[in-house]
């Protein structure tokens, strides 16, 4: 019996250093990080090498560091236009001109137990490092379409515009289960589609956004939306298709960043814990010698 408790007690000493040995240099690290975040922005993220799609212009603005310059430069853009579709047109620009498309990832020092997961094919957990902060992804200048959607979603909040999250989910004609996600924008009576990471072809009617959303024209017209853009083998070819509209006027990763929250945690600060259980024990084991 005391055998076996040596070998928990020593198994579990094992684990806490081995938790606190990376925990220890991805806090020094991050620290050193974060006192140049502000200065050079894209220090905590991996660095990006595509040159993201041809038909996009990339034009970063330098004075948009923060949502708040996101929503500031958009009411200046925004301030004298009448018509609703050139509201969302204009917002949806200048967004797509911010950023060129590849996913926005942090480096494994900042979230080193998130980097394990990420080379693992565990669904979610995989997605570990993908940044869904708003605060985070308005200081890059590279993102994919959940994360522009993410930026949209906060610039429409500060300009007191309802919306909702689009999410497309289709099989290619190899069967291979692909998403989309982009935004809607509901603006003076009528539905705008703003999808700044592919810039699809759509018109800046009302009513376009009905035809996606009807379930007997979804595949003809994300086919017309999209048929320039992504490769025609990878695109419904009479194959399953659904577009869903959810998250209204709502964050749309919450429980993604619930789960990238818990892992940073435990990335930091997860030998802490250890260490207490490890403690108690020892106190408990000392109580007992005396009784």
């Amino acid at each position: 019996m005391k055998k076996q408790k040596n070998i928990k007690e020593n198994l579990l000493i094992m684990i806490t250093l081995g938790l606190f040995l990376p925990s220890l240099g991805s806090s020094i690290y991050n620290q050193y990080l974060w006192n140049r975040f502000e200065e050079e922005k894209l220090v905590i993220f991996r660095p990006w090498v595509e040159d993201g799609y041809p038909h996009i212009p990339h034009d970063p603005n330098n004075d948009i560091d923060t949502i708040e310059d996101f929503v500031r430069k958009s009411e200046e853009k925004i301030i004298r236009i009448k018509d609703p579709g050139l509201i969302a047109k204009t917002i949806t620009e200048l967004v797509s001109l911010q950023y060129k498309h590849r996913h926005l990832e942090y480096r494994c020092s900042y979230n080193w137990i998130g980097c394990l997961f990420s080379k693992t094919k565990i669904p979610k957990l995989n997605e570990a490092l993908y940044v869904i902060r708003p605060r985070h992804i308005a200081k890059a200048q590279h993102s994919f379409c959940s994360q522009q959607a993410i930026i949209i979603q906060s610039i429409l909040k500060g300009l007191n515009i309802n919306y909702a999250t689009i999410r497309v989910v289709w099989d290619d004609v190899n069967l291979v289960r692909r998403g989309h996600f982009f935004t809607i924008a509901f603006i003076g009576g009528g539905s705008y589609l703003m999808d700044s990471d592919l810039m699809p072809n759509i018109t800046w009617s009302g009513n376009f956004a009905n035809n996606l959303l009807t379930e007997s024209k979804t595949e003809t017209t994300f086919k017309a939306m999209y048929s320039k853009i992504i490769n025609e083998s990878d695109l419904p070819n009479n194959t399953y298709i659904t577009a869903s509209i959810n998250n209204f006027n709502s964050y749309p990763a919450s429980k993604g960043l619930m789960m990238q929250r818990i892992i940073e945690h435990s990335s930091w600060y997860g030998w802490i814990y250890l260490l207490i259980i490890l403690l108690s024990q020892r106190i408990q084991i000392n109580l007992f010698k005396r009784k």
